[in-house]
C-alpha cells in the first residue's frame, strides 16, 4: 500500500483481508483457526528503510511506489514507523544536511527501534555510496543518539 493511501481508519479492513487470505491460503491442511493478535493502527513498525535523495544542495528522505518505481516519494513523516523513529528521523536529517561530509555521498537510512519497555532506542545506520571515516562520523553526528538510557556518541 502506499503511503499516500495510508489511513489508520482503515486498519480493521486491511486486517480482516489479510486474515482472510490466510484462511484461504491454508485451507487445503486443515489447520485450527488462526489466532489474531492486531496491531495499533500507527507506530507498530520496528524497522524503517528509506533512501536518501539528493536534490541540489538539499537532501530528504524517499521511498518508491510499486507502480511508480522510478519516482521517489519525499516522505517528510512515517506514521508506521515506530514513534522513536518518527522522533529521530528528523533530528537525523537536520544533522545530515548540516554536515557536507556525511550527505555527500549518503545513500540509505535504516532504523531499527527496541521493544524496550521504558527505553525505546532507536539504532540509526546509514549506507554510504563509498567509505567514510567513523571518527569523521562521530564528531558530525555527535549526541544525535543520545538519550536517557542511549549511550553517548561516540561510544
Amino acid at each position: 500500500m502506499p503511503l499516500s493511501r495510508f489511513d489508520p481508519a482503515n486498519y480493521p479492513a486491511l486486517l480482516a483481508e489479510k486474515v482472510a487470505q490466510f484462511r484461504l491460503a491454508f485451507a487445503p491442511f486443515a489447520i485450527p483457526e488462526p489466532e489474531v493478535f492486531p496491531s495499533a493502527p500507527e507506530h507498530y513498525r520496528l524497522r524503517a528503510e528509506f533512501r536518501i535523495w539528493h536534490h541540489g544542495d538539499d537532501l530528504d528522505y524517499a521511498m518508491f511506489d510499486p507502480e511508480n518505481p522510478k519516482q521517489p516519494v519525499m516522505v517528510e513523516h512515517f506514521p508506521l514507523a515506530a514513534e522513536s523513529i518518527c522522533a529521530l528521523m528528523p533530528r537525523l536529517l537536520e544533522r545530515l544536511r548540516a554536515s557536507q561530509t556525511l550527505r555527500g555521498g549518503l545513500f540509505q537510512a535504516d532504523f531499527l527501534a527496541t521493544l524496550r519497555l521504558f527505553t525505546r532506542e532507536v539504532i540509526p545506520a546509514m549506507v554510504p555510496v563509498g567509505p567514510l571515516i567513523t571518527s569523521t562520523c562521530a564528531r558530525c553526528m555527535g549526541g544525535i543518539c543520545s538519550g536517557p538510557s542511549a549511550p553517548a556518541w561516540p561510544p
